[in-house]
């Protein structure tokens, strides 16, 4: 997962209030995701309001410009990919299809 791809996944959860599980789940440490949101308040792209973090206008520009630099549209702007439930692909000599099937 690149920078990018988690400063989104970052923006995407404080915009639903979510948990910080996928961001862990990505490689994140608590510190490497404590050094991200204190960026993120210094450029002022979020704020703390009573204990939650919410998005500014600066915050929703930058999110638009994330989501153009990793193609992302429509409904994928707000959805992420959770790799933990990505499937491997398998190779052909994987996959046993029997030659023939009796009925009887």
């Amino acid at each position: 997962m690149t920078q990018e791809e988690k400063e989104l996944l970052l923006i995407q959860l404080i915009m639903v209030n979510g948990s910080i599980s996928s961001l862990i789940e990505a490689g994140l440490t608590f510190v490497d995701i404590h050094k991200l949101i204190q960026q993120y308040k210094r450029a002022k792209y979020i704020v703390s309001d009573n204990g939650k973090l919410q998005i500014t206008e600066e915050g929703k520009v930058k999110f638009n410009e994330l989501c153009r630099y990793l193609n992302k549209r429509g409904l994928y702007k707000y959805l992420s990919l959770n790799l933990k439930y990505r499937i491997k692909p398998m190779d052909l000599e994987e996959i046993y299809v029997p030659l023939c099937i009796r009925k009887e």
